[in-house]
């Protein structure tokens, strides 16, 4: 048992040393200015059944500042079996720079997202792609702030913050939204390192050019999820290209957590069923290492709260609490950049069950089946039968 402590403690001592030269990363992160070029962009979204919120982006959208004539939106409709092509229809006669298209066929073999994006992406004009979800809401600013670092000819995409926000006060809203905070926290931190980490396709931005040079998903394309961190590795190891962070509130995109419980399993279940392949396909070596050390240092907070429990000896609890201290060092100082900042005891208790939540999901996450959007997947990867289905 004396063992199992010291080799506990080791993995938390050497997650709070990261966390130090994560948190020097955020105060690198640089602030943008102005873009003085102006460049064409393309916003694209792929969107299935979401005639309940594709309205209220398409408002935020027509609301941005960005020059009207600079900018084409365009909404891929993924075999929608409700009133989606309705709403899109009315939007498209009140709306000249909005543009849809309808989906009913996928190839074998993708990820209907994926599919989407590239079919939207290929009917595109925009030197900039920018991504987003129908669920999320855009404030007028997003577009001239997202953009702004694309003024640096070296930078190839853009990620930003894309919290998860909803309209109840309750802890568990709270702990949702101080969740999605934390990746966006290692994310902005990470790129001030130099370091892609992650991003997530509610906000995220790239040069046309870059996906064309990267063909698009090929390669990744099977994957349920990953249109976003997958062709960022993509971006990482074919060189030549700069990671940066839209760190401003004004490049905030909200959008609302999973309405239920087993709602949000799902979609924990989505995002973490790419996480063993990262080990297996083309990424660096230093991001594998930082993935699983994420993971070990989150099974020694587990190990040490487990023992705790069992043994009732405080001393065991110590790994966790430097745990939560390390991030401490991290997360809340990211919440003042972006001046959305979180009750101290919402930050612990979310802080204790942490561990649990991501070794749950994240050895359950690979092994699963998945359903998204009326589709059922037999594991992380779209399999023939899948494909079958989803025609």
């Amino acid at each position: 048992m004396v063992f199992i402590f010291w080799v506990v403690a080791s993995v938390v001592v050497f997650y709070l040393l990261f966390l130090l030269w994560m948190r020097l990363g955020l105060d690198r992160v640089k602030q943008w200015g102005s873009n003085p070029t102006i460049p064409t962009v393309s916003v694209v979204i792929a969107a299935r059944n979401e005639e309940e919120n594709i309205s209220e982006l398409l408002d935020s959208l027509r609301q941005q500042v960005y020059p009207s004539d600079r900018l084409e939106i365009i909404v891929i409709d993924d075999g929608s079996t409700d009133g989606t092509g309705d709403v899109l229809t009315s939007y498209a006669e009140q709306m000249p720079n909005l543009r849809y298209y309808r989906l009913d066929k996928i190839p074998s073999g993708w990820s209907p997202k994926k599919w989407a994006l590239t079919h939207g992406i290929g009917c595109s004009t925009g030197e900039v792609i920018l991504t987003t979800d129908a669920d999320c809401r855009p404030g007028p600013a997003w577009i001239e702030t997202v953009v702004r670092p694309f003024a640096d000819p070296s930078v190839g995409m853009v990620t930003a913050p894309a919290p998860l926000v909803a309209d109840g006060k309750s802890m568990w809203w709270e702990a949702l939204f101080l969740d999605s905070c934390a990746w966006d926290a290692f994310g902005a931190a990470g790129t001030g390192q130099g370091l892609a980490l992650t991003c997530s396709g509610r906000n995220l931005a790239y040069r046309k050019r870059l996906f064309e040079e990267l063909e698009g998903f090929q390669g990744v394309e099977h994957f349920v999820s990953g249109d976003d961190e997958l062709l960022m590795q993509k971006m990482v190891i074919a060189g030549g290209w700069r990671l940066a962070f839209a760190l401003s509130t004004k490049a905030i995109v909200p959008s609302p957590p999973p309405p239920t419980f087993i709602a949000f399993v799902r979609q924990r279940m989505r995002f973490a069923s790419k996480g063993r392949h990262y080990f297996r396909l083309k990424t660096k070596s230093r991001f594998k290492f930082v993935v699983a050390l994420i993971y070990l240092a989150n099974l020694a907070g587990l190990v040490s709260l487990v023992a705790g429990l069992i043994t009732l000896r405080t001393v065991w609890l110590a790994p966790l609490v430097l745990k939560i201290a390390s991030e401490g060092i991290l997360v809340p100082p990211y919440l003042r950049k972006i001046q959305r900042p979180v009750r101290p005891i919402t930050f612990i208790i979310t802080g204790l069950f942490y561990p649990l939540y991501v070794v749950f999901f994240g050895t359950l996450g690979s092994f699963s089946t998945l359903a998204w959007k009326g589709r059922r997947y037999e594991g992380s990867q779209v399999s023939t039968v899948d494909s079958q289905i989803q025609h």
